[in-house]
Formats: structure tokens, sequence, C-alpha cells
């Protein structure tokens, strides 16, 4: 679908397929090739071996999805100081020599509870993220979430006066500082929140209809990423999905107006950009030609139908 979109440089490749299933010569990028040998090559594979017709090219549609977080993330007032705090500690605790440290120092210490399970916690390496894939991210904020008890009870022992966390900036006591502040975490769980229905879609866009959700991303399929009968619908519950959040975020920020919070209207905010952009850049989705895909649907059928009569009667094709 990149050549029809115009998204990214894929070839179009039809014309190559056609000259060697029907003339026996190759065309290559528009050149025929003449010579003797090429034109007397058996030619390997059958016609439309690699026509694929409900196949979407993934890296065109997961840039825009990459630009629609882009947007979303961006539009936080907050996010230019959490971006860096964040990528500090991640820096910081990247180092697996930080982590042994912070294992060995929090197994030591009888006083807190379940001490080898935060010990364990910081077992893996954090993910590094960067500013042109949005995606990853998810996964750097997922990972200090996920080891957020352990990293809290080090940056509480570190403002004590304990030198726990080393960073290649010199950044350990502002580690700890950034650490102590309530809003970190709070902030932390809204971009995941925001991110999720985002990252939900882009996984998705690799998988087939062949194989269960539980192991499609790890079953070996040639129709993995021919998903388009599916993309008008997975759209939507994207949309949903950001709306539902939106409402929820707009309801907290309501009730923690009190306290001076503005994260959860922050990402509402946020979640209601991307949802406008979501509706923006897809409303293709559901026009022709692509809207033979809804074929299915009794509604999109008549759609379709209704479209190309009316392009008969104006254009005459």
């Amino acid at each position: 679908m990149g050549v029809e979109f115009g998204i990214c440089d894929f070839p179009d490749v039809v014309d190559d397929l056609m000259a060697q299933d029907l003339i026996g010569i190759r065309v290559d990028h528009g050149s025929v090739a003449t010579s003797a040998a090429s034109a007397s090559a058996p030619v390997s594979q059958g016609t439309g071996a690699f026509l694929f017709p409900l196949a979407l090219k993934v890296p065109g549609i997961r840039h825009i999805v990459d630009w629609v977080l882009q947007r979303a993330v961006e539009r936080c007032p907050w996010w230019a100081q959490r971006r860096q705090q964040l990528k500090e500690i991640v820096q910081c605790l990247h180092s697996a020599r930080q982590r042994e440290r912070l294992q060995q120092w929090l197994r030591d210490q009888e006083a807190v509870a379940d001490r080898e399970a935060l010990a364990g916690l910081l077992a893996r390496c954090p993910p590094k993220f960067a500013a042109w894939r949005w995606f990853t991210l998810a996964e750097a904020v997922a990972w200090y979430l996920r080891a957020e008890l352990a990293v809290q009870v080090a940056a509480h022992a570190a403002r004590r006066g304990a030198v726990l966390f080393e960073s290649r900036q010199g950044a350990g006591a502002d580690i700890s500082a950034t650490l102590g502040t309530e809003s970190f975490g709070d902030r932390a769980r809204g971009l995941r929140d925001l991110m999720h229905p985002l990252i939900r879609f882009t996984q998705w866009l690799g998988r087939c209809l062949c194989h269960h959700e539980s192991h499609a991303d790890a079953a070996v399929c040639p129709w993995k990423g021919c998903v388009g009968p599916q993309l008008a619908t997975m759209v939507q519950n994207a949309v949903a999905e950001l709306s539902a959040l939106r409402e929820a975020r707009m309801a907290s920020a309501t009730s923690a107006s009190a306290s001076g919070s503005s994260c959860s209207e922050d990402i509402a905010l946020s979640a209601e950009l991307a949802m406008a952009d979501l509706q923006t850049k897809f409303h293709w989705v559901h026009e022709p030609p692509y809207l033979v895909w809804q074929a299915s649907l009794a509604q999109s059928t008549m759609c379709t139908c209704g479209a190309f009569g009316l392009r008969v009667r104006v254009v005459g094709v």
C-alpha cells in the first residue's frame, strides 16, 4: 500500500511481475532487459506470487502512528523536563554495575519488606528510547513502572545521605531528587495510559489473521501484515480507547483540581489530540478503493456501491 498512498518509497513491482509471467522478459524499474539470456531465463514464480491484496505496508502506517504519538506526548507542557529526567534515570540504571549495587543494597536492608523481590525488579536492563522512534518511549516508561518501587526505596535512602546513584553526567543527586517528587510517577503512568492504545495498534499491524493474538508475534507466517479487512475496526477501537481515557482523566482532573495537579487534564487533552489526528490521518480507510476491505459489512458495501455509482454518473468511468 505504500506505493498507492505515497508514504514510503517502495517500488511498484506489478509491471515487473506481469512482464515476467506474460511476456517472458524482465523489466528492471522501467528498463527492459533485451539480452537473450534474460529473455530466455525461466520464470521461477507463478502469477500473483507476490501480490497480497489484503496486505498493508507496515512501515508507512507505523510512521503515521509514530507521528500521532509524538504530537500527543509533546502536547504535555511538562514533557520536555520529564523527558530529560527519564533519560537520566535510564542512562544511570542501564549500567549493570549500578543495578547490581542497588540490588545488593536492597538485600542488605533487613527493615525492608520483600527485599529480595525488590532486588529482582532491577534484574532487567532498562531500554533506551530514541526521539525519532516514539514507541521506544513506551518501553522505557513500562520498565520504570515495573521497577518503580525498588527505585523509590533506593532514592529515599539516597535523599537521606546514602550514595547509591552514580551517573556519567554526575546527576546522581538530581535523580534521587526527581524520584522524590510525587508528580514523576503520576506523569509516567499518564504517559503509559496515553501511549497504550497507539502501541497496541502498532503491534497489531505486523500480525496476521491466521494465528491467535496470544502467540501471533512469535509465529512465522507468510500472511503477516495482511490485515486489511480489520484496519477500519482497529482504528475505531484505538479512537474509542483514547476517548474513554479522555473522559476518565477529565473526571479525575476535576477531583484533583484542589491539589493543583494538572497531569490528568494534560493527558486528557493529549488523548483528544491523538483522537483527532488518528481520524484525520486514517480518513482514507473509509474511501474507495480502500473501502473494499469492509465489503463484509453491509453498510460499508452500500457506501462502496454508492460511491462507485456516483463516479460512473459524474466521471463516466
